[in-house]
């Protein structure tokens, strides 16, 4: 298998390679997702009904109703003059990338602790892109985006308990 992940040396970019992702067709949508993908995922995480299904439902949660359902509604909300394929691309991008880097975080919380601390979640996204040869938009889908937010208040009830 291929790798998945590039760097380009002179920007310090990474570029992730994502099966079945898909593209935006208009200069907007592109657009949002280049440059404003950050303004999507706050919505997404503030938004209360995605925030109680995603921590307290765990057990009942399909990860989808998050991910595609609540996302997607956030997005035609925000962005009602995309047509429904630009949406959904900045849907898939927006997930995909909230995805990730909470999978690259966990790596690099996983790790032996010989990183640097400015380098740790850059490692992360390494060592998940390369754990995970084929990365697959239906796979990234199928992440509960809270999961994380819940284990850690999982671990913080036990421990008052």
């Amino acid at each position: 298998t291929k790798c998945n992940i590039g760097v380009n040396e002179q920007t310090g970019h990474y570029q992730i390679e994502i099966r079945g992702l898909a593209e935006p067709k208009s200069p907007k949508a592109t657009r949002i997702c280049q440059e404003d993908l950050n303004e999507v995922i706050a919505a997404f995480v503030q938004d209360k009904p995605s925030l109680e299904r995603g921590i307290f439902d765990k057990e009942e949660l399909v990860p989808e109703e998050l991910t595609q359902v609540r996302m997607g509604k956030i997005i035609k909300d925000k962005y009602p003059e995309l047509d429904e394929e630009d949406q959904e691309a900045v849907r898939q991008h927006a997930i995909a990338a909230l995805n990730i880097t909470q999978q690259a975080k966990q790596y690099a919380l996983s790790g032996d602790g010989d990183n640097a601390a400015n380098t740790a979640l850059i490692d992360g996204v390494r060592r998940f892109a390369m754990d995970v040869r084929d990365l697959d938009i239906d796979l990234i889908d199928r992440i509960n985006p809270f999961g994380e937010a819940y284990a850690i208040l999982a671990k913080t009830m036990s421990e008052d308990s």
